[in-house]
């Protein structure tokens, strides 16, 4: 029987996927440098260039009516959070320091960060074997899929609860992690149901019998 092109697809989606999260998840074993790379980049800023970025957001405010002053403040409080935006003694809004604490990484997360990122290197490399194995017609490629996707789908429910008891971090690190693990369940879900909806009877073991006559 030959291979089915759902199959061909389906096993270079697998690789896509498996090969991006790989690089993503080596990314976030290495949090910490890159927390410290951060912090390095805003404390070599001095005080005159947060001024002038202060200055630049606050001259614009200036030339609104009070009524669209608020509504810009508003706004910002939305997108970063009320906690988060940082208002100094003059009633100015500080983008610099408000950057600096809605990017911040609490130690709570950094360290599950670093644990999430082996584990998912981990399942990077099944779901680019998972493509090996659909291309190979292997007879446990159905059972392997499956557990990978369903296994996908409750590590991604983990890091949920996980990172929802931080409270420390800030609001985009926050917003962001809630982002990649949705998207992450979505093509988990995605991926499962496309899987179980085709004809996998390629997959099948092929049965020959002998002729005695």
């Amino acid at each position: 029987m030959s291979r089915p092109t759902w199959v061909l697809i389906y096993s270079i989606f697998l690789f896509l996927i498996g090969g991006c999260s790989l690089f993503n998840n080596i990314g976030d074993t290495q949090v910490e440098k890159i927390d410290a790379l951060m912090d390095k980049a805003y404390s070599q800023k001095d005080g005159i260039e947060k001024d002038s970025a202060k200055l630049r957001v606050n001259a614009r405010l200036d030339t609104m009516s009070q009524a669209k002053r608020d509504s810009v403040k508003q706004q910002l409080e939305k997108v970063f959070g009320k906690d988060d935006l940082v208002i100094d003694e003059n009633d100015n809004i500080d983008m610099t320091a408000t950057m600096q604490k809605t990017s911040k990484i609490s130690d709570y997360r950094k360290s599950w960060t670093i644990k999430f990122g082996w584990i998912g290197v981990f399942f990077s490399i099944l779901f680019i074997v998972g493509g090996v194995l659909m291309l190979m017609k292997s007879k446990i490629t159905i059972p392997f899929i499956l557990t990978i996707l369903s296994s996908s789908m409750a590590f991604g429910l983990f890091q949920f609860f996980i990172y929802k008891a931080d409270v420390e971090s800030g609001s985009l690190i926050t917003m962001s992690s809630k982002f990649g693990i949705f998207l992450g369940l979505g093509i988990d879900v995605i991926l499962l149901i496309v899987f179980m909806v085709l004809d996998k009877s390629y997959f099948a073991e092929e049965k020959f019998t002998e002729d005695f006559s």
